[in-house]
């Protein structure tokens, strides 16, 4: 059997531990499709039928950064892979300009995709700018935090 680049991407990505919903943020599929493939690579890895991946492409082909759920409710989750080795900073702003967190990474690794949760239950019910910065480029990511649901009573 031999799969497609996308199919190999994320039984790759799902092999390393991500959640359906990571994959789905860092490949650009949908739910039901990667339901789907993981369905049929757990099926596959135990079987005789032999799965083929001559092409399998790198984690990352290029960068990719995510920053979600937007809106999130106390806690978001980044996720960055780059196709070189360098030095990451994340820091979260409010739209006043403020610096609220920052993460620094200074070992990272090409191709290896970082998955970093930062808990923001404190900063309320407004606008968040998460920037990446790496020895090269700069990305920027908008975020809306947004207050629990109320249940009735």
């Amino acid at each position: 059997m031999k799969l497609t680049m996308i199919e190999t991407r994320v039984i790759k990505l799902y092999s390393s531990g991500l959640s359906a919903y990571e994959i789905e943020m860092n490949v650009g599929v949908s739910q039901e499709f990667i339901n789907k493939i993981t369905y049929m690579y757990r099926r596959l890895k135990d079987s005789d039928i032999s799965i083929e991946c001559n092409s399998i492409p790198p984690v990352t082909e290029g960068t990719t950064f995510n920053a979600y759920p937007v809106p999130f409710i106390d806690e978001i989750t980044i996720n960055y892979a780059l196709d070189y080795d360098t030095d990451v900073v994340l820091e979260v702003y409010d739209s006043k300009g403020t610096l609220l967190e920052r993460v620094v990474n200074t070992n990272y690794s090409k191709a290896k995709l970082e998955v970093i949760k930062i808990n923001l239950e404190r900063y309320g019910n407004q606008m968040l700018f998460v920037k990446l910065t790496t020895n090269r480029e700069t990305y920027t990511k908008k975020l809306i935090a947004t207050e629990p649901k109320r249940q009735h009573k």
